[in-house]
């Protein structure tokens, strides 16, 4: 699409009109920077303590992002199958962040302690600022993580570089397995 757009809609104006050529640079402003092999962009978020998670340091061999809505109905179809796979995880030194989008720590409490995703690296964009006292938030899911419907999921190698996204919840063992089959 990338390609595509910037080719034919960008690099070639005229056959088009402007608001679809506007359109298509701001969808490929989003986008780009996610494609396949992209460093995994910066994700501003805090742990259940209040500590800034720092997704970059992870040790894991490979990590899977789990951007949800703890109102959302197919999050909480989806969670419970993500939460099946801690062990199989857990076995090859897979590990999941939970990413709530919704900037309210109860709602998020609450959707960790229901779902049991405690195992997982539990994260919110709700900073304290040390100098106002005044929580602030720095991510915007929509234009840096192409967040327009939850569940969103993504698969970062050991590297943090996107390597699967937007992958159902049921395929993401197979998907795993396939990864580590391009390996050998």
């Amino acid at each position: 699409f990338v390609h595509l757009a910037e080719k034919y809609y960008i690099g070639e104006p005229v056959l088009w009109d402007s608001s679809t050529v506007r359109r298509m640079k701001e969808r490929i402003a989003i986008i780009k920077p996610l494609l396949l092999g992209k460093a995994f962009p910066k994700m501003y978020l805090t742990d259940v303590t209040g500590k800034e998670i720092n997704i970059a340091a992870l040790p894991f061999k490979y990590t899977v992002v789990f951007i949800y809505d703890p109102e959302c109905s197919h999050c909480k179809q989806e969670t419970p199958k993500l939460v099946a796979l801690t062990d199989y995880f857990k076995s090859k030194n897979i590990g999941v962040i939970g990413s709530s989008i919704v900037r309210d720590k109860a709602a998020w409490k609450k959707f960790i302690a229901e779902f049991k995703t405690s195992s997982w690296i539990n994260g919110i964009d709700i900073h304290l600022n040390a100098r106002t006292g005044k929580e602030e938030f720095y991510t915007d899911f929509r234009n840096t993580f192409d967040v327009y419907s939850t569940p969103v999921v993504y698969v970062l190698d050991q590297q943090k570089k996107i390597v699967g996204k937007r992958i159902p919840v049921e395929n993401l063992k197979d998907f795993i397995q396939y990864l580590e089959s391009r390996r050998k």
